[in-house]
């Protein structure tokens, strides 16, 4: 696995596990692994890292991590494959986190009736996936300002660095040099700075209707290798305007 050449992109490890939980904790807070608490998204990404079909990658600022993607050449089984390898100790860690605060059951519940039913009907034939991806506001490309107009952060208009496309960049590119031809995306319909993240960077919606926890949930596909260039192109086009 491996990063762009001049970027602060890296693979994740094991050792950013606390920090990617945190940001993951911040930024998606609507997320079923965010309600089960920082524990046990700690542990989710530090133990997925151990299975070979999992991936991801950081962005480091001043040696902090800013942001991150995770992903999967394998969506239909990387879950299964994982609660198979180490069931116990997930469920030791849930049983935990439960005990720490009861409502957490509620979460466990609808997290798993999810992967049992709405999960499997979404592109069951497209084996890669982005399954998570966070930026911290202050790194990302633009904000809001006080008066209600978008500007750049001061990090990118010191920078010049388009964290978001790099991350997604990178991302698309280990899944085509793994051979896996498609990649789909799972988002909130409701979220629209990520639904134009996608569009932007080459994703298509499908056109098909489909919930997670209630929520309207739009898909985005694409091919992997017209991906990793739509999203370089992107980002050149993004330094160059800065």
């Amino acid at each position: 696995m491996t990063a762009p050449a001049g970027a602060d992109i890296l693979p994740m490890r094991p050792e950013h596990a606390a920090e990617v939980a945190a940001i993951h904790r911040s930024v998606l807070p609507e997320s079923i692994y965010s309600a089960i608490g920082q524990g046990f998204l700690e542990y989710y990404y530090r133990n997925l890292l151990k299975n070979d079909s999992f991936f991801g990658y950081v962005h480091l600022a001043d040696g902090q991590v800013t942001g991150f993607a995770a992903a999967t050449s394998q969506s239909t089984s990387v879950f299964w494959r994982q609660m198979a390898q180490d069931g116990w100790r997930i469920a030791g860690v849930l049983a935990q986190a439960i005990a720490r605060r009861p409502a957490t059951l509620a979460a466990v519940a609808r997290g798993l009736v999810f992967l049992m039913t709405e999960r499997r009907a979404m592109l069951p034939t497209v084996n890669g996936e982005l399954l998570s991806f966070a930026v911290l506001p202050a790194y990302r490309t633009t904000e809001l300002g006080p008066d209600g107009a978008v500007r750049p952060t001061a990090f990118f208009a010191a920078s010049a660095a388009p964290v978001a496309a790099d991350l997604f960049r990178a991302t698309v590119s280990e899944l085509a040099r793994r051979n896996v031809a498609e990649l789909k995306i799972m988002t909130g319909a409701s979220n629209k700075a990520s639904n134009r993240f996608y569009a932007k960077m080459g994703c298509r919606l499908v056109p098909q209707q489909f919930s997670a926890f209630g929520e309207e949930t739009h898909l985005y596909r694409g091919n992997t290798r017209a991906l990793a260039g739509q999203s370089a192109r992107e980002a050149a086009i993004s330094g160059a305007a800065a």
